[in-house]
C-alpha cells in the first residue's frame, strides 16, 4: 500500500500544499492521506466553463484522496475530505475547490457526491484522470 501512494502521489506531477495522513483512531493504523494540489487542467472543456475543445490548461485547488484497499468503503476519504474543506473554506477562505477522476471511478464520484460537490462530465475524453470533475462552491 504504501509504494503504491507513493507512486500515485507522484503521478500527479504537481507538488501538494500539503498532505494529512488518514489513520484510524481506535490504533493509530495509517490507511490512507488527503491532501489539496494545484490542479492545473483543461477546465474550459467543461461545459459550465464553456465546453471548448483544446482548452488551455488554467490552475484550480484540487482534492485529492487516496485510501488502502483495505479500508475502502467505509466512509474515510469523504470524513477526512469533509474536514479538510471545512477547513480551507474556513480558514482559507477559499472560493472553489474541485476533484478530478475517470469515468469508471464510482467510488471517487460517490465521494464527490457525498461532499456536496456538482459533478460535470467532460465531454472530452482526454486527459484521463479529467473526465469526471466534482466542483464546490464556498
Amino acid at each position: 500500500w504504501h509504494r503504491l501512494a507513493n507512486t500515485w502521489l507522484s503521478n500527479l506531477m504537481q507538488p501538494p500544499y500539503g498532505d494529512r495522513a488518514i489513520v484510524l483512531r481506535a490504533t493509530g493504523e495509517l490507511i490512507g492521506g488527503v491532501g489539496l494540489v494545484p490542479c492545473l487542467s483543461p477546465f474550459d472543456q467543461l461545459p459550465s466553463f464553456g465546453g471548448r475543445p483544446n482548452a488551455l490548461h488554467t490552475a484550480e485547488m484540487g482534492l485529492f484522496w487516496a485510501i488502502d484497499p483495505a479500508h475502502q468503503a467505509k466512509g474515510y476519504a469523504t470524513e477526512a475530505a469533509r474536514a479538510l474543506i471545512d477547513f480551507v473554506f474556513r480558514e482559507e477562505k477559499l472560493k472553489r475547490i474541485v476533484a478530478t477522476t475517470e469515468y469508471d471511478n464510482f467510488a471517487s464520484q460517490a465521494v464527490m457526491t457525498k461532499l456536496g460537490m456538482r459533478l460535470e462530465r467532460n465531454p472530452f475524453p482526454e486527459p484521463p484522470w479529467f473526465q469526471v470533475v466534482g466542483i464546490l462552491e464556498n
